[in-house]
């Protein structure tokens, strides 16, 4: 996860999800609340002046094997399990399907981003070709290196990109036999 804020709006990141989960504006409603606790909490809320804390804007990149829309926008109440005419509280978090051949614009705008799903895009295919997670992976990183695809990077962490990756999609490969 990670979070930052930038002209007092607080932007918050979830991890790039590798499964689709209805449950990410709750669990983003949780790690908000205890971000702001952090950032805020002080004898001052329970005082009479207005404390102000920054406006969230919360997204969330999926780059996992299953369909997803480019775009859609998930809501808490969406899991309410009452329906009522007014909803007391909302969290809203923006969905980004970042693979590769799904042409996110944010992939256009973001050289390293858009690096990362193409390297997983490339292991995907080469896996699927091949049947060998591992030398996929070894094989796309070394060319991602040789064309000048987030290179920088992965000269310098391409040996604990590589054991992420291995373990990452491993276990998404689990969960996808344990699903089906």
């Amino acid at each position: 996860d990670l979070s930052f804020i930038i002209d007092n709006r607080w932007i918050v990141l979830a991890e790039q999800q590798s499964t689709l989960s209805p449950n990410i504006p709750l669990r983003m409603l949780v790690y908000v609340a205890r971000q702001y606790e952090n950032l805020v909490f002080s004898r001052d809320i329970y005082s009479r002046k207005l404390v102000k804390i920054p406006t969230p804007e919360l997204y969330v990149f999926y780059n996992g094997p299953q369909d997803a829309p480019v775009e859609q926008e998930m809501k808490l109440s969406d899991a309410f399990m009452a329906e009522c005419d007014k909803i007391a509280l909302e969290v809203a978090v923006k969905f980004i399907n970042v693979n590769y051949e799904k042409g996110a614009e944010i992939l256009k705008r973001c050289k390293a981003m858009e690096g990362y799903s193409l390297l997983l895009h490339m292991i995907r295919e080469e896996c699927e070709a091949t049947g060998e997670l591992k030398t996929a992976i070894e094989k796309c990183i070394r060319k991602c290196v040789e064309e000048g695809i987030i290179a920088d990077f992965l000269k310098e962490h391409g040996g604990e990109v590589m054991s992420f990756l291995f373990e990452k999609l491993t276990r998404e490969e689990c969960e996808a036999i344990r699903e089906a």
